[in-house]
């Protein structure tokens, strides 16, 4: 899963940095905000999304759904 994180962080690093700040280092939205100097919130939440969904369709293609969930700790 490390591959596929650093795969996406190469193409999308900014979305990538909010997935990894939020998921793994449990920062707030406005610690990430700040950190990356980001508009908003909003702004974060929106770069998370969208790099949680660029991190799912790649992951999942390898190593299935389930595989996702526990990345997440679902």
């Amino acid at each position: 899963m490390g591959s596929s994180i650093l795969e996406v962080q190469a193409s999308h690093p900014q979305e990538m940095e909010v997935v990894v700040r939020k998921v793994f280092e449990e920062e707030t939205w406005p610690q990430i905000r700040a950190a990356l100097e980001l508009s908003s919130d909003k702004r974060a939440r929106t770069l998370f999304v969208k790099g949680l969904e660029r991190l799912r369709s790649l992951v999942e293609e390898r190593l299935g759904t389930r595989s996702f969930e526990q990345l997440l700790g679902l």
